[in-house]
């Protein structure tokens, strides 16, 4: 998505009384309700509901004062302002001088997707009002400070009652799960997300939570049939092609893996896990020298965390490339100094030949071992020992 920057306009262009569009898909995109949309105008407010709303903000700052009634020719003239210029907003860009050219399947399109409320997002069906709610939205936000306060069997309950009042919403079913799930009863959870399944079917919400659970709950291979499943509704799913390629990295299908993974940074490139899993994937499947590509491209990104410079390292040291190996993991250790990261240098000291500099990283990861494994000490004392009976003791 192409943004635009608005730092001019609030510097140096902005202009008081800008007409501003306003818009929330919270209420149809979680609940079923419809839409908000509307525009400020001047000191007039115009919301775009089943029941438009219409205030004067001069007069009425705190929106106590509904005018759409009283006031039925200026609600008629911001709802039309507002239809064309979200139209506007539609079309594709044209050269400047030049009229857009509003379609009149730009506005069909717009309707039918319920983008904009002027018609049912789906023909023959009227969402409800958001006004009509308040009541299940306190309801709501019970259940959520349940969920804050880790009050998971009240928030349990009250997620209950709010399935009971609205079955048709994904995200009902969505958060009764969760709250299960956090009191471990997976299966209570995997039930609830099916019984959703039961009344929508095709809902990518419900199929990419199912896929989690099962995943959360040691069932991989339940999950990819899950995500496979929500893929067919959505094949660009990042939620589904991301759990799918690490069931299949786990299950040592690397190359299937690593096609979602690649399919995954298609939709959201810039995504940190992404890339880092991906990276991951390369390296485990011996692809070492894509897998130093995507880690410098990572350290170029967030050039202060310190696993990038020493996964990096690992992948030069097993390339043979010591030199670059020794440079990334000091690197590693000068942000952010760890056992496991003297251990790594002191190989690849050792890999290059310089015996005393790989002693003096194995005497600084014991000396910074606190928990680490007795297994892995008594590994690193052995080695030191076998080096120093080369090199003479070390300091005392």
């Amino acid at each position: 998505m192409e943004g635009r920057i608005l730092i001019p306009w609030i510097r140096t262009r902005y202009l008081p009384g800008l007409d501003a569009l306003i818009e929330s898909f919270y209420p149809r995109e979680n609940f079923g309700w419809s839409e908000l949309v509307g525009i400020v105008s001047g000191p007039w407010k115009y919301i775009q509901a089943p029941r438009p709303e219409l205030y004067n903000l001069a007069n009425d700052p705190e929106e106590k004062t509904d005018l759409a009634g009283s006031s039925p020719e200026k609600a008629g003239e911001l709802r039309n302002e507002l239809e064309e210029e979200l139209l506007r907003l539609a079309v594709p860009p044209v050269a400047p001088g030049s009229q857009p050219v509003v379609r009149t399947d730009d506005r069909e399109r717009l309707r039918s997707l319920g983008y904009v409320n002027f018609a049912p997002a789906k023909p023959g069906s009227a969402a409800p009002d958001p006004k009509d709610k308040i009541g299940l939205l306190k309801l709501i936000q019970r259940a959520q400070a349940f969920e804050f306060e880790e009050r998971f069997a009240d928030a349990e309950r009250t997620y209950r009652e709010i399935v009971a009042e609205i079955p048709d919403s994904p995200e009902s079913y969505v958060n009764l799960a969760i709250a299960q799930a956090r009191q471990n009863r997976f299966d209570l959870a995997v039930e609830t997300l099916g019984r959703g399944l039961a009344r929508m079917p095709d809902s990518e919400t419900l199929l990419v939570r199912l896929g989690h659970t099962y995943l959360v709950s040691g069932k991989p291979l339940e999950a990819l049939k899950m995500m496979e499943k929500a893929l067919v509704f959505n094949p660009r799913s990042v939620d589904a092609r991301t759990v799918s390629a690490g069931v299949l990295d786990a299950a040592g299908r690397k190359a299937e893996a690593k096609s979602y993974f690649e399919r995954a940074l298609a939709v959201e490139p810039e995504s940190r896990h992404l890339r880092t899993s991906y990276a991951a994937n390369l390296a485990s499947a011996g692809a070492l020298k894509e897998a130093i590509g995507v880690y410098e491209d990572l350290i170029a990104d967030f050039p202060e965390e310190q696993a990038y410079y020493q996964f990096a390292g690992i992948a030069h040291s097993y390339l043979g490339e010591f030199d670059q190996a020794v440079e990334l993991l000091r690197q590693a250790l000068a942000i952010r100094p760890t056992p496991v990261g003297y251990f790594n240098l002191a190989v690849a000291y050792k890999k290059r030949g310089d015996l005393k500099e790989a002693a003096a990283a194995l005497r600084m990861y014991l000396e910074n071992s606190r928990g680490e494994s007795e297994e892995n000490i008594r590994k690193a004392r052995a080695e030191l020992e076998a080096i120093e009976k080369k090199t003479g003791p070390g300091p005392s």
